[in-house]
């Protein structure tokens, strides 16, 4: 984040709180209903997404985990926040990447 901020690159850091996943998650269930979005290959997202469980906190939010201690949700959580940038038309940019962006970020 810090090298993309130096290069003028419009970011924000976003904080895995229970709150903010409630509404990612959420999120992906939208745009999954109104079928803006489709998965074409059964990878690493797909055993994510269906290794997720969901429950509702006392106070309403949406609380997603995993279950089992080999499952991350890496995939899963990256994919709700390309579901955020598709629902938030207009205030999420995207930006390719130069070959120096590039390469300093993923080597």
């Amino acid at each position: 984040m810090d090298l993309a901020r130096r290069q003028d690159l419009p970011i924000r850091g976003v904080t895995f709180t229970l709150s903010e996943k409630s509404i990612m998650y959420k999120t992906i269930r939208r745009i999954f209903e109104q079928r803006r979005v489709k998965i074409k290959e059964i990878g690493p997202l797909i055993h994510q997404l269906n290794a997720l469980k969901a429950e509702y906190t006392d106070e309403g939010k949406l609380k997603v985990r995993t279950e089992g201690v080999k499952i991350h949700d890496d995939y899963a959580d990256s994919f709700a926040l390309a579901c955020q940038a598709i629902s938030m038309e207009g205030q999420w940019h995207f930006v390719k990447l130069g070959k120096d962006l590039q390469r300093n970020m993923f080597g």
